[in-house]
């Protein structure tokens, strides 16, 4: 349904230096992480992104205008910027207020380190 953002963390884009990090997607009813060997990263998804809540899938359009298609457990590779608590100096509490949310995530979705998604890629 249109306006139905799931567990999506949803902001607009960040400029930063921009890195590459892969993992498995874990979707949850209120949270989207991507797991590197047991380490949580909350992935934050531009306003295009959309949430399939029939299906359990994201589909993200990369900027070439590529859709990828993904649900949990699938392994991606993303390109964006990392923020973490470390670099920041911020409470997790103090991130969230930092920033202009289109849909904040939920308290319990909050990790000392986030990435805001600018290219997804399903490896081959």
């Amino acid at each position: 349904m249109p306006g139905d953002r799931g567990p999506l963390a949803v902001a607009p884009r960040i400029w930063g230096d921009e890195v590459s990090v892969d993992g498995a997607i874990r979707i949850s009813d209120l949270c989207v992480f991507l797991d590197r060997q047991g380490h949580e990263t909350l992935l934050v998804w531009p306003a295009a992104t959309h949430w399939d809540p029939s299906l359990g899938h994201i589909t993200y359009t990369n900027s070439d205008g590529s859709p990828q298609i993904f649900s949990d457990g699938n392994h991606l590779v993303f390109r964006g910027v990392i923020s973490t608590r470390a670099d920041g100096g911020q409470t997790n509490q103090e991130w969230v207020a930092s920033i202009m949310w289109i849909l904040a995530p939920a308290t319990q979705c909050l990790r000392d380190d986030r990435l805001f998604v600018d290219e997804v890629q399903i490896p081959q």
